[in-house]
């Protein structure tokens, strides 16, 4: 026989898989999420502590007004801090809006 005659890839199987292969896949994917959940977990974990608990920290932070010395209190003021900062002229001046 010659090469001319031979189909290349005539032995090769069919590209799609039989039902079986399919479920099995299926099967090793369900059993794949705890293990994917366990390595993301550290990482998750850090991001919230390292990245998110201090931003919202700050947020919450900035909505009080802290005295400091032997009486310290914090209280809530809400959105005040913010209308204070965008009343100033200051502000506006130092941010290159005026």
């Amino acid at each position: 026989m010659s090469v001319s005659d031979r189909t290349i890839g005539s032995n090769l199987a069919p590209v799609g898989r039989s039902s079986r292969a399919a479920a099995i896949t299926r099967q090793a994917r369900r059993q794949s999420w705890p293990a994917a959940y366990l390595l993301l977990a550290p990482a998750l974990i850090g991001l919230v502590v390292f990245r998110l608990y201090p931003i919202g920290l700050a947020a919450w932070g900035s909505l009080h007004t802290t005295t400091f010395g032997s009486g310290a209190q914090r209280v809530f003021v809400g959105l005040d801090n913010y209308q204070y900062l965008f009343d100033t002229p200051i502000f506006w001046i130092r941010s290159g809006s005026r």
